[in-house]
């Protein structure tokens, strides 16, 4: 059985349209360059990597 919005390898039908499911959590708000200090060196700060860009 298909369940609405979700498409298994066995569903063959292509009636349904498809829609994102989220991850569960919270969103992710930091840069990939933030997050990876964050994991190396232990700093947690806020990421204003977009403010500088402007």
């Amino acid at each position: 059985t298909c369940i609405k919005g979700h498409r298994s390898t066995a569903c063959q039908h292509s009636d349904r349209a498809l829609f994102v499911i989220k991850r569960k959590g919270r969103p992710i708000t930091q840069c990939s360059h933030c997050r990876e200090l964050r994991k190396t060196q232990k700093i947690h700060v806020k990421c204003n990597c977009n403010e500088k860009k402007k």
